[in-house]
């Protein structure tokens, strides 16, 4: 709806993203992997899930997203892991199930 009410600003926001996110100091990979573990983070699971395919597209592998999420963990404690079987998809070769 606010794509459609206010086309001008979400037009924007996709510019701002595909500037922060190009390749730069930092490639795109990287900057997938620090998303997805920020997604981590804050427990959002769309934003785990966008990240993450992101970041695998981008040629992460399961290992390095991994120990980037083994480091949030660290961070935030365990729940930073185990609040989602979203995050399972990247770290095992397990699909997240549909059960909570």
């Amino acid at each position: 709806m606010l794509a459609k009410e206010d086309p001008k600003a979400i037009n924007a926001l996709y510019r701002y993203k595909h500037h922060v996110f190009a390749d730069g100091a930092l490639s795109n990979k990287d900057k997938e992997i620090i998303a997805t573990v920020i997604s981590v983070m804050q427990r959002c699971e769309v934003c785990v899930q966008v990240h993450g395919d992101a970041a695998l597209e981008a040629g992460a592998t399961k290992d390095e997203l991994r120990e980037a999420i083994e480091v949030a963990m660290y961070l935030g404690g365990p729940s930073t892991v185990i609040w989602s079987p979203i995050v399972d998809k990247y770290i095992t070769d397990q699909q997240p199930s549909d059960e909570s």
